[in-house]
């Protein structure tokens, strides 16, 4: 549960902010996703407001939800992962476990690889009609096909 977001010093709220759905980890949380109906003035840049691009974020666990002994590894906490705004975020890959009670500081640093097209590579931003049901689970979220992605569904396929 929200209890306070704050993005460069400005108040966010759960309109920022689409669902998903983990097979791990259940209902998950998006802030600043960039969706099909998102202009650019919709998005949060990191120099908005003369800001940093920091993110304050301040959540409730909800621990009388959880089922004791259902496994092992499950214990009250949260899981955290950044990620760019247009790619989707493989959260069972990449996700970090945050404590209750504690205070956890996340950074990122963004590279961008600009691949050559066609007759020199066969990489494409297009996504395979076979992965396109992937990408229809994230609530309007425009999401790109990467490189990542098509790494973690060759995983799972083979």
């Amino acid at each position: 549960m929200l209890i306070e977001c704050v993005y460069n010093d400005k108040t966010c709220t759960t309109n920022d902010f689409i669902s998903f759905l983990s097979s791990t980890y259940g209902q998950c949380f998006t802030f600043n996703a960039k969706t099909k109906t998102t202009n650019g003035s919709d998005l949060r840049y990191t120099n908005d407001d003369g800001g940093s691009g920091k993110l304050i974020l301040r959540l409730y666990a909800q621990s009388h939800l959880y089922v004791p002994y259902a496994s092992e590894d499950v214990s009250v906490g949260m899981i955290a992962m950044i990620h760019d705004n247009t790619q989707l975020p493989l959260i069972d890959v990449a996700g970090t476990l945050l404590a209750p009670g504690r205070r956890h500081r996340l950074g990122y640093k963004k590279k961008t690889n600009q691949f050559l097209s066609s007759p020199y590579t066969d990489c494409t931003t297009k996504i395979p009609l076979a992965m396109q049901a992937m990408f229809n689970e994230y609530e309007g979220a425009d999401y790109a096909y990467s490189q990542g992605v098509c790494y973690t569904l060759c995983i799972q396929a083979y």
